[in-house]
């Protein structure tokens, strides 16, 4: 159950056991209260007419007697005013229709009347619970001289069945009230707490779902939450950022590993391909010499064959080259030890092995290389890095409507440093798109088709030039697409 339904049950339910407590308790005191004040009304009603009764009876005046009893009659919630003389006989008797009073209520005034003492009973009062009504009896006498003279006991009943209805809206209107304000908390509640806690975990719940589809888990810390919502806030983006960095040294490793098992299965494929091009190519050189030898013994006579021979001497020194190349690309260089190795050497066997798709792509290959240089690098892995770089441009251009296409290798000296040697290769391409531009060096990222790349090359060439204590990355403010490797000069 989430967390707003939940509020609002646990509101629900509060309100129905506080509200059945709350309008008994209300019903209860509303009712005794305006007992109590119907009750003290009726006596001090009675009371001030206790002196004019008693002389009316005293000197006989039954007119004024009859018309004091209507008056008392007259209050409400009376429904019998009665008026027993000293022999318990009944006097007058002032009655209002629709309203009765129980036997017990009978049976308990006549045990007051048997034991009333008109010298120390004053104003009694007989609850009927049952009837929901009252007797009141208040005794009658006058002093003369030194007798007191009996004149009789006053009974008056009244009822609160009015009040009980009273009593019950005035409930209706306490609890509806009481509902009102807790609505009103409630509602001020559910606001305070959808802002504090209810939206903070809401955020927390949406970015754990972000963390499992994109990785983008980082939220914003609020300084108003509660301290224990923003010491959350705080736990999940530390955790967040160790699984992003856990993440991207996975994909690392993950990237180097695929790419040893494939220049491990490249190298021995390699090595393979180089053993059965080599032994024929190496027969072939031998008569190749012998052939040269003897057109060199009579160049006059054999001078139709001297050039022909001669290229193609150069054509099987250059395929051995290329063999030779492509066993060093192809190999791990993992574990070979750092050595000073002659850039331009370097770059001369990358350009072999790619010259002819260039040219065949009729895509030119422009190098300009200023420094004479040599650098401290694993030779085979610095190779792969170019090569990478030159088939991505290749691939880049290929896909260019532009008329003239080409690639550019440049090798210059660090003006802004010392001790730096930065290689730049360069297409005639307007650039990499900013959204691209962000991602283009993560591993796995790739705008190539299924099937075409496996967006670790450029990753993996990060890792390599970074190992080799240099830096690669995409030049933006070029305006072609631009990327520069910087390596520190070796000894």
């Amino acid at each position: 159950m989430r967390l707003t339904s939940k509020l609002v049950r646990d509101a629900f339910i509060f309100l129905v056991v506080i509200s059945l407590p709350a309008y008994f308790f209300a019903f209860n005191y509303t009712l005794n209260k305006n007992k109590s004040e119907r009750e003290q009304t009726i006596v001090k009603h009675i009371l001030s007419f206790k002196g004019s009764l008693s002389e009316a009876l005293w000197f006989g005046d039954y007119p004024y007697t009859k018309q004091i009893l209507n008056a008392l009659s007259y209050n409400d919630g009376v429904t019998q005013v009665s008026l027993i003389d000293e022999s318990m006989k009944m006097v007058f008797d002032v009655t209002s229709k629709g309203h009765t009073h129980s036997a017990e209520l009978l049976k308990k005034k006549e045990q007051f009347l048997k034991s009333h003492s008109y010298e120390t009973d004053g104003v009694k009062i007989i609850p009927d619970e049952k009837a929901l009504s009252n007797y009141l009896l208040i005794s009658l006498s006058k002093q003369n001289e030194d007798k007191l003279e009996k004149l009789g006991v006053l009974h008056v009943l009244y009822h609160y069945d009015d009040l009980k209805k009273e009593a019950r809206v005035t409930a209706m209107i306490m609890i509806a009230v009481l509902l009102v304000v807790f609505l009103l908390f409630f509602l001020f509640e559910y606001l305070y707490l959808r802002t504090l806690l209810i939206k903070p975990l809401s955020d927390l719940e949406q970015a754990i779902g972000k963390m499992n589809s994109s990785g983008d888990i980082r939220l914003p810390v609020n300084q108003n939450h509660i301290f224990e919502i923003a010491s959350l806030t705080k736990t999940f983006n530390k955790m967040g950022e160790e699984q992003q960095h856990s993440a991207s040294i996975i994909n690392a490793q993950q990237s180097k590993m695929i790419n040893i098992s494939k220049m491990s299965s490249l190298g021995e494929m390699a090595a393979g391909v180089a053993h059965e091009i080599n032994n024929p190519l190496m027969i072939t050189r031998g008569y190749l010499d012998k052939i040269q030898k003897t057109v060199n013994t009579d160049l006059e006579k054999y001078s139709e064959i001297a050039v022909p021979v001669e290229k193609a001497i150069n054509g099987v020194m250059r395929v051995a080259k290329i063999v030779s190349g492509l066993r060093s690309f192809a190999r791990n260089g993992n574990s070979d030890p750092m050595a000073s190795v002659d850039l331009d050497k370097i770059l001369s066997e990358t350009l072999e092995m790619c010259f002819e798709r260039f040219k065949h792509g009729e895509i030119a290959l422009q190098t300009t290389n200023t420094v004479t240089a040599k650098i401290l690098c694993r030779e085979s892995q610095i190779s792969q890095v170019f090569l990478n770089l030159l088939n991505n441009a290749f691939d880049a251009v290929t896909e260019n409507e532009v008329k003239e296409k080409w690639v550019r290798l440049q090798v210059e000296e660090d003006k802004t440093a010392s001790g730096k040697i930065v290689i730049r290769i360069i297409d005639c391409g307007n650039g990499i798109p900013e959204e691209v531009a962000k991602k283009v060096l993560e591993p796995f990222f790739t705008t190539k088709e299924t099937g075409k790349g496996t967006g670790l090359g450029l990753s993996i060439s990060v890792g390599i030039i970074e190992d080799h204590n240099g830096r690669l990355y995409l030049d933006a403010k070029h305006p072609n697409t631009c990327f520069v490797i910087e390596l520190p000069v070796g000894t």
